[in-house]
């Protein structure tokens, strides 16, 4: 029900709020219920819902369903098939039918509203949008007729309908093509041909399948698409994320871009132009001063071996925090490498040593020239690779030990100024060393590498190891050098970035940072444990999993919303801290590759730097607000990520507390680096238990997929936080994004829904009182039992005063009834089920409530007929459910002709 308020305009009349005794449920097709501003379907419960459709089992069966929000046994639900959401004031608003619900790159989208949208845009007449095949996936497509009924078109600009689409719904339900039509196609009967539109849509589709680039530009884009993606072909009007892109290659494309065209790119020019096409015509648009590159360009610079180089900013930080803790092993990486099977360990030394050769970064070192420290690059010399061999152990004791060889690597300190600072080990788990697979431990210092670069020693050493085979088995010497140099190394980046960070850059990037940190709120999460005086890096994880079903949703949930996955997963980790901190504002960090450059992009070396994304939830933001709101603030910090974070942490004036770090206590990792290419050592990762866990922050999110699930670890403070507590924190991330991708116009505070353990703790357990008792059985039988407890108590009072009627009065007049009702059943020939209706037709009074009880006890239900009713309608209710027997009263059986044509009583 719902009452109109004439002084409040509904942009949408709700269908209202449950009448007494109805439950009504907005539940998913799984029957869980969905929150506020989820589309789902319409479910009631309660005593009025009927127990099915007559002579219609299979209908029935799929229509009344067990109610599993009841608590009587055999109670049923009765799923409506109409589409509704709850408003935030508790009232229900109509979407449409679930017979047009379909699903569009994961997300369920009510047609209905896609083209209530359309039909809302000026000048649109009719509209109509179906959904259609396109390669693996479906999109889809609308049609509107812009043309009167006196046959004149209205005004149509498809870019400004499409513009204003956007602004009402979701990106993902705005259609992918949009075709105007003289008129709808209508089947004989009247109705809109579907079938039809799917025809023409498909048309519309296939012919903007494949387009090729028309100008030098196009051109130009197309091949950085096909390069970064790794495609054969790739037209003009092919999305870069639809294709599979990320942010990390997003700012791999964009290197290549600026490289080839000589221009200044910000990464959000990609998201605002994410096909070749749109990306030529956004760079068209451009002024030329502002299109023109203003970085200097990154070459090589001449130097001699063993000079004094200067350091970049982030290793003059690590190597300002080793001489504040020697022997530290905080900055110390270790990784390793599952390499195929017939290695030969001698031409994997050879292969190591032409890397360190082609790298400068793997034979650089860190001595002090009185109290500032240089870089500088030894010569290249050969390489000693230890070996160990595993193969007289048990084998349900090789891992653990390859496990602990691995940690206590990791535990020797480096000296920065002697170095090396790689180190390797291969370790053969079976004896007959070159038979089976082996492992090579790699453990490195942060200030010559970081995540990329293992992947590019992985890749120049595979490189390597094939040349170095392909000679020997020509009979041929190998090449010198065998891998061609990089054209320029660590060392020239170094150098490029102190000449460019100063001045007029340095300013205008300390400028919009000192604006978007200021007044800087502190994570005051709740701990389990009393905060140390001074912050320690003890630490410790627990992991789960998304299935392959859901992380589909939630990867085409980004890509619906114009994010990406990392923005989607900053959005959750942030609503969850949030609500855990009781905060409205947060900023979270997170690393960058730091490779925006081209020539970077093959290096070994430090660039990884660390970003702080503020997170603003003020406003009550629905899933979709939030994830725009983070993707804007993600593409600023992303056109401003070339400012060391240490040089900000120099210039911002925050509060240093001990127990804490720096202007961010939490941070969101995706690790999204591709898998190693399948060369001649047939390298692959091999992740191994890291005994001595660190957690340089209160808590980090750290996602990567792993085939076809997503991978969440919960990085954790072990001085503050229990391991329960950060598990119920990972959950809860993995719950808010499974319900955003079922429910992206949902408020994103209201997710995610309490678990099960969760609903028990804080309804049941918390949050309800003592309940007393109530008697069991039906009403009758409840009454009954009152009545032998306490016959004299007043059963029904009068409103004229009269003598109240006690209980035992009212069960003897119902005994005396119910024998008499049971008489006039067996005369009738009917036997007395819970089947069989028994009418009622007395006016109000105790004669009434009596009767009730007394059809109940006869073993019947009751139909309440209302002696006011016209004798028709009286009648008809009667002959409905074939009712051949009625209590009622000599005047009215007198006055009511109808009765007199059935048992009364």
């Amino acid at each position: 029900s719902w009452v109109c308020d004439p002084a409040v305009a509904e942009r949408t009349l709700p269908i209202g709020r449950p009448t007494a005794r109805t439950r009504l449920h907005v539940v998913g097709r799984d029957l869980r219920p969905l929150p506020p501003g989820a589309v789902g379907e319409l479910c009631l419960g309660g005593p009025g819902v009927a127990r099915g459709y007559l002579g219609r089992p299979a209908r029935t069966a799929g229509v009344f369903v067990p109610d599993p929000f009841a608590e009587a046994p055999g109670a049923r639900l009765y799923r409506s098939g109409d589409l509704v959401r709850w408003r935030t004031d508790g009232a229900l608003v109509f979407v449409g039918r679930a017979d047009r619900q379909v699903k569009v790159r994961g997300f369920r989208i009510e047609l209905g509203e896609v083209e209530a949208a359309l039909r809302a845009l000026p000048g649109v007449r009719e509209a109509a949008v179906v959904d259609v095949p396109d390669g693996a996936s479906r999109r889809l497509a609308g049609f509107v007729v812009t043309r009167t009924e006196e046959g004149v078109d209205g005004p149509w600009d498809e870019a400004e309908a499409r513009a204003a689409l956007k602004r009402r719904l979701p990106e993902f339900m705005v259609p992918a093509t949009l075709r105007r039509l003289d008129a709808l196609p209508l089947t004989v009967s009247g109705k809109i041909h579907r079938r039809r539109l799917v025809e023409l849509a498909a048309e519309t589709v296939a012919a903007a399948a494949y387009a090729p680039p028309r100008t030098p530009v196009e051109e130009t884009l197309v091949e950085a698409w096909q390069e970064t993606l790794g495609r054969e072909r790739v037209g003009i009007d092919d999305d870069f994320f639809e294709l599979g892109g990320h942010s990390l290659l997003a700012t791999r494309l964009v290197s290549r871009v600026r490289s080839a065209l000589a221009v200044e790119l910000p990464l959000r020019a990609l998201f605002e132009a994410p096909t070749p096409a749109r990306l030529a015509e956004l760079l068209a648009e451009r002024e030329p001063e502002e299109a023109r590159s203003v970085a200097p360009p990154l070459v090589a610079r001449p130097r001699e071996t063993g000079a004094d180089l200067q350091l970049s900013f982030a290793q003059e930080r690590l190597w300002l925090l080793d001489r504040l803790d020697p022997g530290s092993t905080a900055y110390t990486i270790p990784a390793a490498l599952r390499l195929g099977a017939g290695l030969e360990p001698r031409r994997l030394e050879l292969a190591l040593a032409a890397v360190a050769e082609r790298q400068e970064s793997l034979r650089t070192v860190f001595p002090a020239t009185g109290e500032r420290p240089v870089q500088r690059v030894l010569a290249a010399a050969a390489v000693r690779l230890p070996v160990v061999d595993l193969g007289g152990l048990p084998a349900t004791a090789r891992h653990p030990e390859l496990a602990r060889l691995s940690a206590a690597a990791a535990g020797r300190p480096f000296d920065l100024a002697r170095g090396p600072l790689w180190r390797f080990v291969l370790v053969h788990e079976d004896a007959g060393a070159g038979a089976a697979e082996a492992v090579l431990l790699v453990t490195h210092h942060h200030i010559v590498s970081d995540g990329w670069s293992t992947r590019v020693l992985a890749r120049d050493l595979d490189a390597a190891y094939g040349a170095l085979a392909a000679a020997e088995a020509a009979a041929r010497v190998a090449p010198a050098p065998l891998l061609e140099p990089p054209p320029v190394q660590y060392a020239d980046f170094a150098a490029w970035q102190r000449q460019w960070l100063a001045g007029e850059e340095l300013e205008r990037q300390l400028g919009y940072w000192r604006e978007r940190l200021e007044d800087t709120p502190v994570l005051d999460l709740p701990t389990d444990r009393s905060r140390p005086a001074v912050r320690s890096a003890r630490g410790a994880d627990v992991t789960s999993a998304l299935d392959a079903e859901a992380t589909a949703a939630v990867e085409e949930l980004a890509q619906g919303l114009g994010a990406t996955l990392f923005m989607l997963l900053l959005a959750a980790f942030a609503v969850v801290l949030a609500t855990e901190a009781g905060a409205l504002e947060l900023i979270l960090g997170t690393f960058i590759a730091g490779r925006n450059r081209r020539e970077t992009e093959d290096l070994v070396g430090f660039f990884v730097n660390n970003l702080a994304l503020p997170v603003d939830l003020t406003g009550d933001p629905t899933v979709a607000e939030l994830v725009e709101q983070v993707r804007g603030t993600t593409l600023e910090a992303y056109a401003h990520q070339d400012l060391p974070f240490e040089k900000l942490l120099a210039e911002l004036p925050v509060d240093r507390d001990p127990s804490r770090t720096p202007v961010f206590q939490a941070m969101v990792v995706l690790q999204n680096l591709p898998e190693l290419p399948r060369g001649p050592l047939a390298a692959r990762w091999e992740r191994l238990e890291d005994a001595a866990k660190r957690s340089e922050l209160d808590l980090s999110l750290v996602a990567g997929r792993e085939g076809d699930h997503l991978r969440l670890r919960l990085i954790y403070g072990a001085d503050l936080f229990e391991e329960t507590t950060a598990r119920r924190l990972l959950a809860r991330t993995g719950r808010w994004l499974v319900a955003a991708a079922a429910a992206p116009a949902a408020r994103a505070a209201a997710l995610p829904p309490l678990s099960a353990g969760e609903r028990q703790q804080l309804i049941v357990e918390w949050g309800q009182g003592p309940r007393a008792e109530t008697p069991g059985g039906a009403l009758h039988e409840q009454v009954y039992a009152v009545a032998a407890r306490t016959p004299e108590a007043p059963a029904v009072a009068f409103r004229t005063g009269e003598t109240a009627l006690s209980y035992g009065a009212l069960v003897r007049r119902a005994g005396e009834l119910a024998g008499r009702i049971g008489g006039a059943l067996a005369a009738a020939g009917a036997r007395a089920t819970g089947d069989l209706i028994v009418g009622v037709c007395l006016e109000p009074g105790p004669e009434l409530y009596a009767a009730l009880l007394a059809v109940l006890e006869s073993g019947a239900a009751y139909l309440a007929l209302d002696p006011g009713y016209p004798e028709e309608r009286l009648e008809l209710m009667l002959d409905d459910p074939g009712a051949e027997v009625v209590v009622t009263s000599s005047d009215l059986a007198a006055r009511l002709a109808f009765l007199g044509r059935r048992r009364s009583v």
